[in-house]
């Protein structure tokens, strides 16, 4: 179904400026969309967190000087001279983290409905199979202190 549009003078304006643009059809329907400086900025951040991601992993190797730096639009360089253990430095950078928030199980749940998840203090904790967020559904996260210099809790 085709819809003929008009653009809006309408936008809404994000940290880095103008994000989305709004657009209304001839039948009321009202149209959201990243302009592509919001895609560009949220490129360039991704990048940002990647290389700095890639940096800590690195310097936990103890090399000396390594070359870490945005090659092109969207590739990281990562040079470490004198490393000789290559498939050491491929399963350092390969490695993923996965983030998922699930609820803790009650004791009532049926057995196909929770699993047991290791707990760092020693044993096992019953939670959910169904997670509840993902760490794809978080759009961005930071680091920061209050006042005391304590960190800072965000919900």
């Amino acid at each position: 179904m085709a819809h003929s549009t008009s653009r809006s003078a309408n936008a809404i304006i994000g940290t880095s400026g103008h994000t989305l643009d709004i657009t209304q059809t001839s039948d009321a329907a009202i149209l959201l969309a990243l302009t592509d400086a919001a895609i560009n900025d949220k490129i360039r951040r991704a990048i940002t967190q990647s290389i700095e991601v890639l940096r800590r992993r690195v310097d936990a190797l103890g090399t000396t000087e390594p070359n870490i730096q945005q090659q092109g639009a969207d590739r990281v360089l990562v040079e470490v001279p004198g490393l000789q253990d290559t498939t050491r430095l491929k399963e350092l950078l390969g490695t993923t983290a996965k983030l998922e928030f699930r609820l803790e199980a009650d004791p009532g749940d049926p057995p196909g409905d929770f699993e047991y998840l290791p707990q760092q203090q020693g044993g096992q904790i019953p939670v959910q199979k169904r997670v509840m967020v993902a760490g794809e559904d978080l759009t961005d996260a930071k680091t920061g202190f209050d006042q005391n210099n304590q960190p800072r809790r965000q919900i």
